[in-house]
Parts: C-alpha cells; structure tokens; sequence
C-alpha cells in the first residue's frame, strides 16, 4: 500500500479480508501466503512458534486445507482472466 500512495497509483485498491469473506465484486487479483505444514509436523523447528503465531503456520491435517479454501473461493470470485499466487 505504501508503495502504491508513494507512485500516485489509482488502478489498484488493496482489500486485506479472511479467505475473501465481505468480497461481493469481481476481482482481478488474489495474493496470499497462507498455512500450508501439516498439524504435527516432526521437521518443523519449534523456535519458529516463537516468531509465528500457529494459525499462520499450520494448515491442518494435511497442511493444505487453508489453500483448498481460498482456491476454491477464488474460483467464484475472480474474474475470467483472474490471478491467484500463493
């Protein structure tokens, strides 16, 4: 966003949301980084659950259930030619 008021750019309008939930029009673009490591993961360093809280980490069972969401969801509310990049 800061970098988008500093170039004067009016085309481009941020909308941050959970899983676009409130999203009723169109939308060209969705940029996420969501969960994606399995609940229980045995490789994951536990010093990274000092920096990250756990909703950000973990995407259940099989670490992708966030991604299934938001893929599926997209799929209803971007446009034609829509972008999503996980």
């Amino acid at each position: 966003n800061q970098n988008k008021e500093s170039l004067g750019c009016q085309c481009v309008k941020f909308i941050r949301t959970n899983l676009l939930e409130g999203i009723e029009k169109p939308i060209d673009v969705v940029i996420s980084n969501p969960p994606y490591i399995p609940l229980g993961d045995k490789m994951l360093d536990k010093n990274v659950l000092k920096f990250e809280p756990p909703i950000a980490l973990f995407g259940g069972k099989d670490g992708l259930q966030v991604i299934r969401s938001l893929v599926e969801e997209a799929t209803r509310k971007l446009t034609k030619k829509g972008l999503i990049a996980l």
